[in-house]
């Protein structure tokens, strides 16, 4: 009963300063350090030599799930994880698995297994937009909670980098204005900085992309190789 008194006391602390407008963050975050090892404590991970409690468990949940909307607040995408880790129940976690192109539709397929609807519904929304090429930043303003902007950031340097990837595929050239508009910038000084980091080359008004070269069969040093067949079988020769 002492450990959880002492969690719940620490999580009625760690709730009054998150429903600040705003929250001091750093303050929370070091609340939410002791309540690692009070956690510890309890049992919110249950063992074979114990027995979940109720009340525990739910102090918990409510600890972990502040402790992932203050990884978002704070940027800290590992952080983040090994809260949801902890928490199991698919929410923003499949958001993060879309940015960064990992295992997406699988989490999708999981959760509708599971018969997680209601956000799922969120999800399959979002999924259809991008599969689309809609504008990822028309999204901000139809996400469930404002925390999932954070990812829906995230989402769009994913985006660009994968469009310009596959402009520099296909295309020896491309002009300034519609690498804007496909690269969803609007301003030009953050256009030309992104250009200069992928390497591209403005030239009348159009950037070109440099190609890289790649071998073919006439590149390949044949003598060489023959040469050093050659040396490798006597030498295989003399130990026989």
């Amino acid at each position: 009963m002492a450990a959880l008194k002492n969690a719940v006391s620490l999580y009625q602390q760690l709730k009054k300063e998150w429903n600040r407008k705003p929250p001091n963050v750093e303050k929370c975050g070091n609340i939410l350090s002791k309540l690692k090892i009070a956690l510890l404590e309890l049992s919110f991970l249950p063992t074979t030599d114990s027995k979940p409690n109720k009340r525990e468990l739910i102090i918990a949940r409510d600890i972990l799930e502040i402790g992932v909307q203050w990884s978002v607040q704070k940027g800290d995408i590992e952080s983040f994880q090994r809260y949801m880790a902890q928490l199991k129940p698919i929410t923003l976690t499949t958001v993060i698995l879309l940015c960064h192109t990992r295992e997406f539709i699988i989490c999708l397929e999981l959760a509708k297994a599971a018969k997680c609807f209601y956000t799922m519904q969120d999800y399959s929304t979002l999924q259809r937009r991008i599969m689309l090429m809609l504008n990822p930043r028309k999204t901000k303003g139809n996400v469930p909670a404002e925390s999932y902007n954070f990812f829906i950031d995230i989402l769009l340097l994913t985006i660009r980098d994968e469009i310009a990837g596959c402009a520099e595929k296909a295309y020896d050239r491309i002009a300034c204005n519609e690498a804007a508009r496909i690269l969803f910038f609007n301003k030009l000084q953050e256009l030309n900085t992104y250009a200069d980091k992928r390497g591209w080359k403005s030239v009348d008004n159009h950037f070109v992309f440099t190609k890289e070269v790649k071998k073919t069969v006439d590149d390949i040093p044949s003598h060489d190789l023959a040469l050093q067949a050659i040396e490798y079988a006597r030498e295989l020769e003399m130990i026989v």
